[in-house]
């Protein structure tokens, strides 16, 4: 961190340089360094299992999955020079923070020490705070916060007794910035933030040992698909695309070089979303204008049943269902898809059939309260089913409501002749459309 002062404005310049420092090399920094890695079972921590092995790092694996612990360390033995005794596969779950002091004591014991403690693992959140229970937001802090917390709290003693470690700890840009649809998530990385940044102040006195913080950008990774949503046990059924972001490999690539070179802080992503963290660096005015512009869409589509790249999504609340909250309708049938077994859908396909061609009116009130945030047909409809119906949803409506009334033709042949017209009745309309 740099600064000056210029006719009385104090300038502060962080110095990134990111790309300079892959010029360095890491083998030697991590080459026989014991690493203990949190989340090891997929993601970044996976791929920080594969590189660090590669660099000829001794590995302990830890997550909740032993078996998919043992798949990743079956990985590293493959394409590695390391060998059996070299990775430790210690299986820990971050909310059960009476079990994290025996299982320091086991990692220490099994290596002698621990150098570096990277903690990977968490999970993100895709909801709106509204609709979000609060059960949600005390497993997001108990398990990115205080199961870290609680990790360090033990490994960290360790590294104050030898003089030297390193503790990094894998937050989020969202813990620089606040992004809609992650309220909970990103209050727990600013918590990390916070706690990570207060403690480096208290290590002065260790100057051996780093505390790092590592904000990655968008990652392709499962950290979308493993997120919480508005309920507890309610799970993420599609990520989408995820082309538009770094490579994981890329990413920890970087994570390496700033480990390897004791950076205190990195901020890892592609442009332009590096470019946007700038601004919320250097000029906030302007960040929470583009701030509240692109959040404005990201919820709208949210709300519309699309991904962040665009694309549908759909939400299961169970075996087999898809909760139509979330579950966009299709433009064919103006129904929302939604799954069933064989002889459902072959009622409902022949439901459909024998109701081809007619044109039946649709009432909001007709479907549930919890569902009808996203939901609109294509259907006709009255106007008084679009009072009935919430005010975002009848801004959505493709069609104007139509309304049947009756005109009078002049007589014809002595007799006076009724005719009965379709037509969009303009007075009809509410207003609010």
């Amino acid at each position: 961190m740099l600064s000056c002062s210029w006719f009385g404005l104090s300038v502060r310049m962080r110095i990134l340089p990111c790309y300079g420092l892959q010029r360095l090399e890491t083998n030697q920094n991590l080459c026989g360094k014991v690493v203990w890695i949190t989340g090891a079972s997929s993601g970044i921590g996976e791929e920080l299992a594969y590189q660090l092995a590669s660099l000829g790092a001794r590995l302990i694996l830890s997550a909740r999955r032993e078996d998919e612990l043992k798949r990743v360390k079956h990985c590293c033995l493959s394409h590695s020079i390391l060998e059996e005794g070299d990775i430790l596969v210690l299986p820990l779950d971050l909310l059960e923070r009476g079990s994290h002091e025996a299982k320091t004591k086991i990692a220490i014991e099994y290596f002698g020490n621990i150098d570096i403690l990277i903690n990977n693992g968490g999970r993100s959140q895709r909801s709106l705070f509204l609709e979000t229970s609060i059960e949600v937001y005390q497993a997001l802090m108990d398990l990115n916060f205080l199961g870290t917390v609680s990790l360090t709290k033990q490994v960290l003693p360790h590294m104050t007794q030898r003089g030297t470690g390193s503790v990094v700890t894998i937050s989020s840009v969202v813990g620089l910035v606040g992004a809609p649809l992650s309220t909970g998530y990103s209050a727990s990385k600013h918590a990390l933030q916070g706690f990570f940044n207060s403690l480096r102040t208290e290590l002065t006195d260790y100057p051996g040992i780093t505390i790092s913080t590592v904000c990655p950008g968008p990652v392709q990774s499962q950290i979308v698909q493993n997120a919480f949503t508005e309920e507890v046990e309610r799970p993420m059924f599609s990520a989408g695309d995820q082309q538009h972001k770094m490579l994981t490999s890329r990413c920890v690539r970087l994570i390496l070089v700033g480990i390897a070179n004791r950076i205190k802080e990195m901020w890892i992503a592609h442009q332009p979303f590096l470019l946007f963290y700038y601004l919320w660096q250097y000029t906030p005015t302007w960040a929470w204008v583009i701030t509240d512009i692109l959040g404005r869409k990201r919820v709208q589509n949210f709300k519309a049943g699309l991904t962040e790249s665009g694309q549908e999504q759909a939400v299961p609340t169970g075996p087999g269902q898809l909760r139509w909250g979330l579950g966009k309708p299709t433009r064919k049938t103006g129904s929302v898809k939604r799954g069933s077994s064989g002889a459902d859908s072959m009622a409902d396909k022949a439901s459909t059939a024998s109701n081809r061609g007619k044109r039946t009116p649709f009432s909001t009130n007709s479907v549930p309260a919890d569902c009808r945030r996203c939901f609109f047909s294509v259907q006709e409809v009255t106007s008084t089913d679009f009072n009935s119906a919430p005010t975002w949803l009848r801004s959505r409506l493709r069609r104007k409501p139509m309304a049947t009334v009756k005109s009078t033709t002049p007589k014809v042949d002595g007799m006076k002749k009724t005719e009965t017209a379709t037509h969009t009745d303009t007075k009809n309309i509410p207003k609010s459309l």
